[in-house]
């Protein structure tokens, strides 16, 4: 239709070149009406321009014929790969009860969402609108509507695990090193207790004479 447009103001425009037939571009470009047809033309071009639909197509459709137009390749295999994520997820929803889309159509999704990439990384802010408003809706859709992850379900025990354990293992290590450093200070109470014992002992030995005059003196007195 864009095609059909374009080539219909450009009829109107050569029209003027033969004289012995009625001047169409003169009624209906350069009359004193309401330029309506240039505004229309003019806002057609400026939508396909401002939606890069140009960029959907494997050359520019502005000197293109209607049976000359084919999608790039790019555009097909997105088309494709779009299809079959929304198959599966019709397909989930209308047979497996209670459906699993994010475990069934990961892969499905993953592909159309790499191939996005591709196209983006080659376009840049140039992409298609077609083809950028179907990934934003199936975006907003895995996301939100049905609460799926990038990543794939099986990686999500291993991802929690792995979180766990960081967590973990930091509290494991100050909870051991607290009750360690609790037990060292235990026994070297002890040792010092052991020692003031010791020392007392052997002053009370060079004070007395013999083992049976420390037997004599009261216990009480060195052992505290």
């Amino acid at each position: 239709m864009y095609i059909k447009a374009s080539s219909v103001y450009k009829n109107i425009q050569s029209t003027g070149q033969n004289k012995s037939t009625f001047n169409c571009k003169k009624y209906l470009l350069e009359s004193d009406n309401s330029p309506v047809i240039q505004s229309a033309i003019a806002n057609i071009h400026t939508i396909w321009k401002n939606a890069y639909c140009d960029n959907c197509f494997g050359k520019s459709l502005v000197s293109a014929t209607t049976n000359g137009t084919e999608l790039s390749n790019s555009t097909l295999k997105f088309l494709l790969l779009y299809q079959n994520l929304t198959d599966c997820i019709s397909n989930n929803i209308l047979y497996n009860l209670p459906f699993n889309i994010c475990k069934n159509c990961h892969h499905m999704y993953t592909a159309l969402n790499k191939h996005f990439n591709d196209i983006e990384k080659i376009s840049s802010s140039s992409v298609c609108m077609d083809i950028m408003d179907r990934m934003n809706y199936t975006r907003i859709q895995w996301s939100k509507t049905f609460n799926c992850s990038t990543k794939r379900p099986s990686d999500t025990a291993l991802i929690s695990s792995i979180v766990i354990g960081s967590v973990a293992v930091p509290i494991i290590y100050y909870v051991s090193a607290y009750v360690t450093s609790k037990g060292v200070a235990v026994i070297r109470g002890k040792l010092v207790r052991h020692y003031h014992t010791r020392s007392r002992l052997t002053q009370s030995q060079s004070s007395y004479g013999s083992v049976d005059e420390i037997r004599d003196y009261p216990l009480s007195d060195w052992i505290q």
